[in-house]
């Protein structure tokens, strides 16, 4: 029984190459280990030499056929020589020792040339070795007949064309199958084994110091790895807030009561924001403010009132287009201009507006239209009482003080409120940049504020 040669299959220092992740967990594979396929190869060789040594058997049979028949007519010849006895006959006994002699040798010196000799390789396949034995001439014949296919982005080690020697190893590279995702655009990759940052540069893919990469830049690769890049982009914008002037009252003795003469215009102001607005993948992510600047101050609005009031004169008859409403001094109707309809013809001042309760205040009479300016529908009136704050004109709270969207009635707007009488913008509440229009209505106690309730879709008067 023969005894099997043991084959040194290790690798060898020399032939470990930087950037190669060897997976050593994986068996060593031997010439035993064949797979059917393989098997199915060494049939077909079989069967090829076979196919050709029945060629050359056919050829030399038909050399031999010829040769025999030239022999036949040499054999009678021969014979003819032979049976004549004497020195002829051991001539052509020599002759025909000779003869045979040479077929031998040529027969022996022949069966060397159907095979070429063996030569003992190992494959080593990104770590997978293989140690086999071969009748092949070149690297990439031996390839080709183990069907070892190489795909883009492999290397071997040797050129093709390299002839196979006895002890050879065989160096495969394999590339590891990556996806990329650039941005969301996915890209299917075939790339040598090493780092995230090797495998970019590699495909081409540049990345800026502000994108983010998954994994790590110093990461090593491994099939099936996908590496993710989002990228990071900033922009920087400004956006301008309005600052709403205030109206400041002040009394005047040099005015007469009621009169009101505006001493200095209000102007807006401009605050100006700058932000920085992060974008991932072109989607906004933050919005930081970076910056506030004053571009222009506002100019509160500064309005006298006046409190003079000249020396009583004899009474005279009231004309036919203006009287009292109520000459008789019930209630705080009386000695407001009217006309004969009894409706208000003069805009109240800010005393009159300010003066009297809640009953008082909602028997004045109601606005002429010389004095209307403008009829608008309230989506929602509410009320409230004394919280112990100043408003948002710096005056505090008092019958007739109104509070709404300055963007919509500025501050010092007078109005006419059916049920409630005149009053004045001077408050805000948290309805400011609401998507409908609100009145929030002063009162002197909760019960009032309980008994107006909710108003929604009131019909109300903006004065000149």
């Amino acid at each position: 029984m023969k005894r099997r040669r043991e084959r040194n299959v290790s690798v060898k220092k020399e032939n470990v190459y930087s950037g190669i992740l060897y997976r050593a967990n994986l068996p060593t594979v031997t010439e035993r280990e064949l797979t059917l396929a393989d098997k199915k190869r060494a049939q077909e060789k079989k069967k090829a030499k076979l196919g050709k040594l029945m060629g050359l058997l056919q050829s030399a049979a038909g050399r031999v056929g010829a040769f025999f028949a030239k022999a036949k007519a040499g054999m009678r010849s021969f014979t003819r020589g032979y049976e004549a006895g004497g020195d002829n006959r051991r001539f052509y006994v020599s002759v025909a020792a000779s003869a045979a002699a040479l077929i031998a040798i040529t027969l022996v010196c022949t069966s060397g040339i159907l095979e070429p000799p063996k030569a003992q390789i190992t494959v080593n396949d990104t770590g997978r070795i293989v140690s086999a034995d071969t009748r092949a001439k070149t690297v990439g014949e031996f390839l080709e007949k183990n069907q070892i296919i190489l795909e883009e982005g492999d290397v071997l080690e040797v050129a093709a064309d390299t002839p196979i020697a006895d002890g050879m190893e065989i160096v495969i590279r394999r590339a590891l199958p990556l996806t990329i995702v650039n941005g969301g655009e996915e890209t299917q990759v075939k790339l040598l084994a090493g780092t995230v940052q090797e495998a970019l540069e590699r495909a081409g893919v540049e990345v800026s110091e502000s994108d983010e990469v998954y994994p790590a830049m110093s990461s090593y690769v491994s099939s099936g790895t996908t590496i993710s890049i989002i990228k990071v982009t900033e922009q920087t914008i400004t956006e301008d807030e309005t600052l709403y002037y205030k109206e400041i009252t002040k009394s005047d003795s040099k005015l007469a009561k009621g009169k009101k003469q505006v001493v200095t215009e209000g102007e807006n102001g401009l605050q100006r924001h700058t932000i920085k607005i992060v974008y991932k993948n072109g989607i906004e992510v933050s919005r930081t403010e970076i910056g506030v600047e004053v571009v222009k101050q506002p100019v509160d609005k500064v309005v006298h009132i006046g409190t003079y009031v000249a020396p009583e004169k004899k009474p005279q008859k009231p004309s036919s287009t203006s009287k009292p409403s109520n000459p008789t001094g019930d209630g705080d109707t009386a000695g407001e201009p009217t006309d004969d309809s009894g409706k208000r013809t003069s805009v109240p001042s800010v005393d009159e507006i300010h003066q009297g309760n809640l009953y008082e205040h909602g028997q004045a009479a109601p606005p002429a239209s010389s004095i209307i300016a403008k009829t608008v529908v309230i989506d929602k009136i509410t009320a409230y009482t004394d919280t112990g704050n100043a408003t948002a004109t710096g005056t505090y709270p008092r019958m007739g003080t109104i509070a709404a969207d300055p963007k919509r009635f500025p501050y010092g707007t007078k109005v006419y409120v059916p049920g409630y009488g005149y009053g004045r913008i001077e408050d805000t509440g948290g309805f400011r940049n609401a998507s409908y229009t609100q009145f929030d209505l002063f009162m002197y106690s909760e019960s009032d504020c309980r008994n107006w309730g909710v108003k929604r879709s009131w019909k109300v008067y903006i004065l000149k």
